[in-house]
């Protein structure tokens, strides 16, 4: 998994960027609450709102993977 930090923060993001910062686009799904099939529905070139919800799914990701290794909130 990509860290978002890294990659840092652009609108215009390509799904294929997208599934490739989770790894797949189930894990991608699942990460932001809906079916892989929806993914696979969306544009290439990510919309505004699909932007944030990925990139958000990633800062959750990325705090909760900070916060097991820490072992603080």
């Amino acid at each position: 998994m990509t860290d978002a930090c890294s990659l840092g923060y652009k609108y215009g993001m390509t799904k294929t960027e997208a599934i490739k910062m989770f790894g797949t686009a189930t894990k991608l799904a699942r990460a932001i609450g809906i079916c892989p099939q929806a993914v696979y529905k969306w544009p290439e070139v990510l919309t505004p709102l699909l932007n944030d919800r990925v990139m958000a799914a990633m800062m959750r990701t990325v705090h909760a993977r900070e916060r097991d290794l820490t072992g603080t909130e």
